[in-house]
């Protein structure tokens, strides 16, 4: 993992209110960097069954740090799960993955706009080749 991933990770938290947490990975699963790897602990291991379910039969459920996350929806741009008040989007780019996790709270709902940040982060790293 590299420290500039991981703050380029908590930067984009800071720009997208909506995020709690935000990981990229290879779409070989290995980690390139996390806002937080303590709260949101993404391994190679969850990334790679996450990404390979792009190519085949979508998964019921993904389990991310014993929290099982029902999966809502899945296409060919993002899949997203969903526990309690957690929301789990994952995006693959060209060569890259975008892992990212909203919180809802009695405030805010922050789902849609979670999986707004999630889309457009997707969008800008697919043109930057990522």
């Amino acid at each position: 993992m590299s420290e500039e991933w991981c703050a380029r990770c908590r930067s984009h938290v800071g720009d997208y209110k909506s995020l709690a947490s935000l990981a990229f990975t290879g779409l070989d699963g290995n980690l390139y960097g996390n806002s937080d790897s303590t709260n949101f602990p993404v391994t190679a291991e969850f990334a790679k069954s996450a990404i390979a379910a792009f190519s085949g039969a979508s998964p019921s459920s993904l389990t991310l740090n014993g929290e099982k996350f029902i999966v809502l929806q899945k296409n060919d741009e993002c899949l997203i799960g969903k526990c309690g008040r957690k929301t789990l989007f994952v995006y693959p780019c060209k060569s890259s993955c975008i892992f990212g996790l909203s919180v809802d709270t009695d405030e805010s709902m922050n789902a849609t706009n979670g999986n707004a940040a999630c889309a457009m982060l997707s969008e800008e790293y697919k043109k930057l080749g990522y």
